[in-house]
């Protein structure tokens, strides 16, 4: 009755949360990969992006790196955006998704694990 069930990525358990980026070079972060590494400089369809952990708040943000036509490399940044260099357009990102139903979505998307 329901053929989509039987589809299952396996590199995390299917009730995991994730932390994603649509796109066709989708990317899904797990909540291990943030607290191990809270600030991540990534690329996303070709845009560069960071996405930052931030505990005390419970929450994931991203972020575009480009600034003023430049590409930044962040290595300080709130969750309003603000880094040493100025601040940071918001991006939209996807929070504590089931891992299961993002890999339906988004098949073979790139996991940070």
């Amino acid at each position: 009755m329901f053929p989509t069930l039987d589809l299952a990525d396996a590199r995390l358990p299917n009730k995991e949360k994730v932390w994603a980026i649509a796109g066709d070079d989708a990317l899904a972060i797990s909540r291990d990969y943030l607290r191990r590494q809270p600030v991540i400089n990534e690329m996303v369809d070709g845009k560069p992006v960071v996405i930052a952990y931030y505990p005390e708040y419970g929450t994931v943000g991203g972020f575009s790196r480009e600034l003023d036509g430049e590409v930044l490399q962040v290595t300080e940044i709130d969750v309003y955006g603000n880094t040493p260099q100025g601040k940071l357009r918001r991006i939209d990102m996807f929070s504590e998704v089931y891992w299961m139903v993002w890999a339906h979505f988004h098949p073979g998307a790139r996991l940070l694990n």
